[in-house]
């Protein structure tokens, strides 16, 4: 059975967890979408495409990245969004993508 199956629950339920918690969450939030870009599991993908619209501007970069990473085309719209973020680099990120 494929490890990350079992983790990305967890690490999904982190994430919705940390959402509640404020600015102090921020990295939580950060690290739970990079983990969840590493894992080979689909289960990951609406996780990934919900942190495309968090409020701190390196969770949504990450989870561009996350996009990439997953090949989910079906986030494209959301993509295009961010080609309007105001911080550059999500901005960039999300052109590349």
């Amino acid at each position: 059975m494929n490890k990350s199956k079992l983790v990305v629950p967890f690490i999904s339920s982190q994430y919705r967890f940390a959402q509640d918690r404020g600015p102090a969450s921020r990295k939580l939030r950060y690290y739970c979408i990079q983990l969840l870009s590493f894992c080979e599991c689909e289960s990951s993908i609406p996780t990934i495409l919900e942190a495309l619209n968090d409020e701190y501007f390196l969770v949504r970069k990450e989870a561009c990245y996350a996009v990439e990473d997953h090949k989910i085309t079906d986030a494209l719209p959301l993509i295009r969004e961010r080609l309007q973020d105001v911080p550059p680099e999500v901005r960039r990120v999300a052109q590349e993508v």
